[in-house]
């Protein structure tokens, strides 16, 4: 075995090593950007559920003032 031998051999291994750990890392960060966009998704999802329960209070509030007026109640609190 001389040199030029032991060259070409170090260099396929460090070909193969290399190709693996390029696979590898991708997987990675195949799996890594697929838990980014789940929770990006839950982000999405829990902001819409939190601008509906916002809307929801918005009414009950607008419901709460119709009723005061209505029926006389004062929002202002008496000294007595």
């Amino acid at each position: 075995m001389n040199i030029s031998e032991l060259i070409d051999y170090l260099t396929v291994a460090f070909l193969l090593i290399f190709s693996f750990m390029g696979i590898l890392f991708s997987i990675a960060l195949i799996v890594f950007i697929r838990n980014v966009n789940k929770i990006k998704t839950q982000f999405d999802t829990a902001n819409e559920k939190i601008d509906s329960f916002k809307e929801s209070i918005t009414t009950i509030n607008k419901s709460v003032e119709i009723f005061k007026s209505l029926f006389g109640f004062s929002s202002k609190k008496s000294n007595n």
